[in-house]
């Protein structure tokens, strides 16, 4: 089979380091929402594994309502453990992910975590013609 991955000076273990992703998941992925289209997410860097080749990170939120709809963001930095996802669709429930990524390359991705966006405001609700602020 032919392989056409360029590798440095032909050597083999040199195409993995440098034209792959990161070969281990970040972990401790968790979150909450902050506002109506806004999700807030972090997780443990990778930094603490001393791995070379993770230059940021991918976080990826799938809408459950819409498996069609994937909104990603990408993050600089190896030490980086949080990033805020916006103008994602009000009262959705979404499956987020995270994976380091090298400069070229995703790596593993996270497991997935659940996580949804509310309502902004107060909300109002009127019972039996009173009305009460919750």
């Amino acid at each position: 089979m032919y392989d056409h991955t360029p590798c440095v000076n032909n050597v083999k273990s040199n195409c993995l380091q440098f034209f792959s992703g990161p070969n281990i998941a970040p972990v401790g992925v968790k979150g909450y929402y902050t506002s109506s289209t806004s999700l807030f997410v972090e997780w443990n860097p990778l930094s603490a594994l001393k791995t070379s080749v993770v230059v940021g990170y991918i976080i990826k939120a799938t809408s459950l309502n819409d498996t069609l709809k994937v909104y990603t963001k990408e993050v600089n930095g190896l030490d980086t453990s949080s990033a805020t996802l916006n103008d994602l669709d009000v009262y959705t429930m979404y499956s987020v992910v995270v994976s380091g990524r090298s400069a070229t390359y995703e790596g593993l991705s996270s497991k997935p975590i659940i996580l949804f966006t509310d309502i902004d405001g107060e909300i109002r609700i009127k019972l039996f013609n009173v009305m009460i602020d919750i």
